[in-house]
Parts: structure tokens; C-alpha cells; sequence
């Protein structure tokens, strides 16, 4: 008993990690099951073309039935779908799952009928093959899949028992079980491998996405997000760049050595990651140089800017202190954009300058400039933005 009910929770345990891995990744997978719906819209067609052209050929005496031609339509109905969306990469909100269960209806309710009331009495042909590959196409809930499954079996064995003799509806209803459970088999064993692939290309894709010293978003990854937002949101973007420097960080290497400079670098990671929301991007630039991105619904206030600064300032003091014993400050450079059309590029390059501004004003200073856009800007020559501290 004690271990059935042990198996009974690694089940239910298991369940839930499936329920939870679907909703985290819906959007990949969608994206995943999009695709292959558009190829198999086009190679379904292709295939039943070709078992038309063939089947004559080898069976002479074979002639269509009116419920092969129920794929014509059908076929055309997948050809215009794969036109429509051919170019389309991302899915509807919400339609890809529908869509996927709706073309396996499509194809599996005419097979079903071919091979019933269309058989002539003769054994099953195309839906226990149907049974067994339909549900390897696509990545969904099993428990939907079996479903499915299962309504179709039921279907299938009643018209097989209405049109058959009892002898080949009972082959046919035999033959269906083995697939259905064979496909049932096989479709645990490939959403299993799948979890594990998505898992494993998932902790692959986060190592990517961080520094492995510091623990923040890589440059790359940093840049590319960043973008994703300003494209976003504008030509009504609120947002403030933050551009970091440690100073005389060089002299810590050269005087205590670069391990104890990684972890200073790590403790500074660590402490911006603290200090700023979720929804901000915090990175590492290269170096000891950091960029903090402040995504905001509202324009930014200087006083706000000013306050968070300086409290900014004091806690990265505290933690290089608390790292090395060393009282090292850190130059601050931000760039706000109040409702404006933001170039990341020009934003970047913005709070950089201001940053070299405050570190030539002094070690532990900070300065603040606000985005101008294009139309904005005078063509004579632009003055460095006003030191704070």
C-alpha cells in the first residue's frame, strides 16, 4: 500500500509539474504547434493527392467512394489556411490549440467514414494508422489528446458494428484498441522527452540570457530587450537608462587581485537586482560597467530620479565595503524620456556621457540629463548636462 501510494504522488506530483510547465511555456509551444499545423496543412493535401493517383494503379478494380471525396474540400479548406498565415510566425492569442484538435477532427472523422460506411465490409485501413500518428503532431495536454482519442474510438467502433458483420467489426475494434493504446503509450513517452528538451533548452537559454559572474542580464540580452520595450512603447515611451562605472576599480584588481574583483562584481549584481523591480532590465555592460533600464508608466520626476540616486549610490558603497573592506564609490550617468520616440541607441549614448561627466566631477557623483528627440534638437553644440551630488 505504501508504495502505491507513493506512486499515486509522484503521479499527482508530476501532473502538476506538466499543468505548470504548459502554462509557463504556452507561448513557445504555441509558436511550436503553429508550425507544424502549417506544414501539415500543406502535406496533408500533398499525401492524399498522391494516395488518389497511386491506389488506381495498384488495385484496379478500386473506385472511389463519395466520403473519399470529403477530403477535397477539406484539402482546400488546409491549402487556404497554409496561404493565409504562410508568412505569420506567431500565432493568435488562444486559436492555436483549437486549431490543432480542429485539424485532427478534419482528418480523422472522413477516414473514419471510409473506412465504415464506406468499406464495403472490409477490415479498417486508415483509422487505427490515424491513431497512432495523429497524436505524436502536436504538443498538447495529453489528457485533452486521450480525449479525443477516445471519442473517435467510440465513433469508429459503433459505425463498424453498424455496417459490418460482427466478425471484421470486432478485427476492426480490436485492431482499433491495440492503436489506441499503443498511441496513448507513446504519447506519454514523447510529451516526457519534450518536457525534458524544453527544460534543458530552457536552462540553456537562461545561461545565455545571464552573466554568470554577476547574476544580471548579459549585453546582448540586455540591448535586445531593451529594444523590444522602446519599439513598444513608442513614440510615447517613459523610461530612464541608468549607465554605472565602479571607480578605481582597476586599482582593486591590481592591489587585491581579480578574484576578489569578480566577487566585488558579483556583490554589485546582486545588490542592483535588489534595488529595482522585476519589470526593470539590469545588466552588464562589460567590465565593471552596469546599465540599469527603468520602465515607467509616467513621466519620470527629477526629484524621484535625484532620491533613487543617491540611495543608489549608498547602497552599492556599502556592499563593495561589506565585500572587500574597501570604500569604493560608484559614478552614475541616467538619461530620462518623458512621452518621447526613444532611439536606444541615442538614450545609451546619453547616459554614458553623463556618466564620464560625473565621474570627471568627482568620485562618488551622479548626473541626470533628459532625452531630446531629433526634432527636438538644436544644431549647435549640446552642453553637458548639469552635475548633481
Amino acid at each position: 500500500m505504501e508504495k502505491i501510494a507513493a506512486l499515486m504522488e509522484r503521479l499527482k506530483l508530476e501532473r502538476k509539474r506538466r499543468q505548470q510547465f504548459f502554462q509557463t511555456h504556452k507561448g513557445e509551444i504555441d509558436e511550436e504547434n503553429f508550425a507544424v499545423l502549417k506544414g501539415a496543412c500543406i502535406t496533408t493535401p500533398v499525401i492524399f493527392l498522391l494516395i488518389y493517383l497511386i491506389t488506381p494503379l495498384v488495385l484496379h478494380r478500386w473506385e472511389p467512394t463519395p466520403y473519399h471525396f470529403a477530403f477535397v474540400p477539406l484539402c482546400f479548406v488546409m491549402l487556404v489556411f497554409y496561404g493565409v498565415n504562410r508568412k505569420q510566425a506567431r500565432p493568435g492569442h488562444g486559436y492555436t490549440e483549437p486549431l490543432c484538435f480542429l485539424f485532427q477532427l478534419m482528418v480523422i472523422l472522413p477516414c473514419i467514414m471510409i473506412d465504415t460506411l464506406g468499406s464495403d465490409g472490409r477490415p479498417a485501413q486508415f483509422f487505427p494508422l490515424l491513431a497512432v500518428v495523429m497524436p505524436t503532431l502536436f504538443f498538447l495536454r495529453g489528457i485533452y489528446q486521450l480525449i479525443l482519442l477516445m471519442a473517435a474510438e467510440c465513433l469508429f467502433v459503433f459505425l463498424a458494428f453498424e455496417t459490418k458483420k460482427p466478425y471484421f467489426a470486432a478485427m476492426d475494434m480490436l485492431l482499433s484498441i491495440f492503436a489506441l493504446v499503443f498511441s496513448t503509450g507513446l504519447l506519454n513517452l514523447l510529451n516526457t522527452f519534450r518536457l525534458r528538451l524544453y527544460r534543458l533548452s530552457g536552462y540553456y537559454k537562461q545561461q545565455s540570457q545571464r552573466d554568470a559572474l554577476s547574476g544580471v542580464c548579459t549585453k546582448s540580452f540586455f540591448l535586445e530587450e531593451s529594444q523590444r520595450y522602446i519599439e513598444a512603447s513608442n513614440p510615447d515611451t517613459c523610461c530612464v537608462l541608468l549607465f554605472m562605472d565602479v571607480d578605481h576599480f582597476k586599482q582593486l584588481n591590481d592591489t587585491l587581485g581579480h578574484e576578489m574583483g569578480d566577487r566585488v562584481l558579483t556583490a554589485i549584481g546582486e545588490t542592483l537586482l535588489a534595488s529595482f523591480r522585476k519589470e526593470d532590465l539590469v545588466g552588464r555592460y562589460g567590465g565593471d560597467e552596469f546599465v540599469v533600464l527603468m520602465k515607467l508608466r509616467q513621466s519620470p520626476r527629477e526629484a524621484f530620479l535625484k532620491r533613487k540616486l543617491e540611495e543608489l549610490g549608498d547602497r552599492l558603497q556599502q556592499a563593495i565595503l561589506a565585500c572587500c573592506g574597501k570604500k569604493l564609490s560608484v559614478s552614475i550617468g541616467a538619461a530620462y524620456a518623458a512621452m518621447a520616440e526613444v532611439e536606444l541607441e541615442e538614450l545609451i549614448r546619453l547616459a554614458d556621457s553623463a556618466m564620464y561627466v560625473a565621474k570627471r566631477s568627482g568620485k562618488r557623483f551622479y548626473n541626470i540629463c533628459p532625452y531630446r528627440q531629433r526634432s527636438e534638437k538644436r544644431p549647435e553644440k549640446r552642453k553637458e548636462p548639469e552635475k548633481n551630488g
